[in-house]
């Protein structure tokens, strides 16, 4: 899924926790309920939209990128052809430990 989609849903699932409707969004941003619909159904957001949109509902939009970045699913097990890889390369094994500990290149 595209990072602009990701957004949007994202946006869309805060919106009815916030129990806020399109009507509601338009509303604040003196717009159309049906600008608002078109904003969301073509994930066409500029930046001070999504700002503004944030702010309706109180957070940053660093606070947004940071729950979507808490949604991504990451790997968690490795194949066992990647675990015979690594196992056989003591700095790639070292490497992928410092990463996966959230080292910088720097530190590793």
């Amino acid at each position: 899924m595209s990072e602009i989609k990701q957004i949007s849903r994202t946006l869309k699932e805060l919106l009815r926790q916030n129990k806020l409707t399109y009507r509601d969004v338009a509303r604040q941003l003196e717009m159309s309920e049906a600008n608002i619909k078109r904003i969301f159904s073509t994930d066409n957001f500029s930046l001070e939209r999504l700002e503004s949109i944030c702010n309706i509902m109180k957070i940053s939009l660093s606070d947004l990128f940071q729950i979507i970045e808490k949604q991504k699913v990451l790997p968690t097990k490795l194949t066992e052809k990647q675990e015979e890889v690594l196992s056989s390369d003591t700095k790639l094994l070292l490497v992928a430990v410092c990463t996966r500990d959230s080292w910088t290149i720097e530190e590793i």
